[in-house]
């Protein structure tokens, strides 16, 4: 009775080590920690990949192997089989021959390691190229700000576009240019702005920019808007055109310079391609104040297109 007993219970642990080795898809020649060096944690093919997200990043752009240590400890201790890769380098772009040749290096050695690469070739890892080529379709802003005019001669108004736009491939994004677009004058009632009292008065102000290099970076502006004794009690409203240092949504050379950079890429064993959080830069407060709306003349064409507008 009792070696029946110890029968069953040695073959329940032999099946509960089968069923162990089995879900870990460890062969059974790893039992006793002689684990065969082509074994694997990962799922075979014919089922969803199991997905990891791999950053690359200063130093390891800067060494010619730099992608081996990630690569190898994701090989050694988790069961990715597909790393959707994008790069967290702000000094290097996508489309400069070396980082190519590095990626294709990491992507030649990950698939030895049973691993995947869908890679980000996204126009914000190569800005300055496109910026350099298309200098007049970078993406822009109308930025709206209010100010009370005087009783008499003039006002100037003080503008200093910080947008804190950005992300984790664009980064904090640079000013190009700050411009006077419009400046229209008007009466604030409870119920709103009352439409009958907007008056242009564009042509009436002037502007004047700083001359200090920091002021100029951060993009300050000011207006000089005059004043008569019967624009007591009335706004105005200063819009700004602002430049950033990020490709036109609606460029017309986006698709073509992505597809460009695409086909660059086109000798590289991957397993297919990505994009993260496409569109107009983030603006992280959420934009509360209603003050600022995304720009361009591609954007407006595009529009007028679709309504008849």
């Amino acid at each position: 009775m009792t070696l029946i007993q110890s029968d069953r219970f040695m073959s329940a642990c032999a099946s509960a080590t089968l069923l162990a080795l089995a879900l870990t898809h460890l062969p059974a020649s790893a039992a006793g920690g002689q684990q065969a060096e082509a074994s694997s944690f990962r799922l075979p093919d014919g089922v969803p990949p199991v997905i990891g997200a791999w950053f690359p990043q200063e130093p390891a752009i800067a060494e010619r192997e730099g992608y081996r240590g990630f690569l190898d400890a994701a090989a050694a201790h988790s069961h990715f089989t597909l790393l959707t890769t994008t790069m967290r380098d702000p000094y290097r772009e996508m489309v400069d021959p070396v980082v190519h040749d590095w990626f294709k290096a990491a992507a030649l050695y990950a698939n030895e390691r049973g691993m995947g690469m869908a890679l980000e070739l996204d126009i914000r890892h190569s800005r300055e190229t496109f910026r350099k080529k298309y200098p007049d379709e970078m993406q822009e802003r109308l930025w709206l700000q209010e100010f009370e005019l005087a009783e008499k001669e003039e006002i100037t108004a003080e503008l200093d576009y910080k947008g804190g736009h950005g992300d984790a491939i664009a980064d904090t994004l640079a000013v190009q240019s700050i411009k006077l677009e419009r400046t229209y004058s008007y009466v604030r009632t409870p119920q709103g702005i009352d439409p009958v009292s907007v008056k242009d008065i564009t042509p009436l102000c002037s502007v004047k920019k700083s001359t200090q290099w920091r002021e100029r970076w951060f993009s300050k502006m000011s207006v000089v808007i005059p004043c008569k004794a019967e624009d007591k009690g009335r706004k105005v409203c200063v819009i700004s055109r602002i430049t950033m240092d990020y490709p036109a949504v609606f460029s017309p050379h986006l698709i073509p310079f992505e597809a460009a950079t695409i086909k660059q890429y086109a000798d590289v064993p991957l397993a297919g391609l990505m994009k993260d959080e496409w569109g107009f830069p983030a603006a992280h407060d959420g934009n509360p104040k209603k003050d600022g709306y995304w720009f361009s003349r591609f954007q407006a064409e595009a529009y007028s297109k679709a309504t008849g507008g």
